[in-house]
């Protein structure tokens, strides 16, 4: 495999949390869950979110 982009030398930190990570992923059990919605409901509350009483706070669909 050939990655594209220039090679930097990792330092110790970056080698530390590299190895962890790895080490991580593979000795401790993962799951992975899936989920289907019906986002109808959604899209019909998304035009009134960008009222002023909305302007806080944040929402994308």
């Amino acid at each position: 495999m050939h990655l594209r982009g220039r090679g930097h030398p990792a330092d110790a930190t970056r080698k530390t949390i590299a190895r962890r990570l790895t080490e991580a992923k593979q000795t401790i059990p993962h799951f992975y869950l899936t989920l289907s919605m019906n986002w109808t409901a959604c899209l019909h509350i998304a035009p009134r979110s960008t009222s002023p009483a909305m302007s806080k706070s944040q929402s994308t669909i």
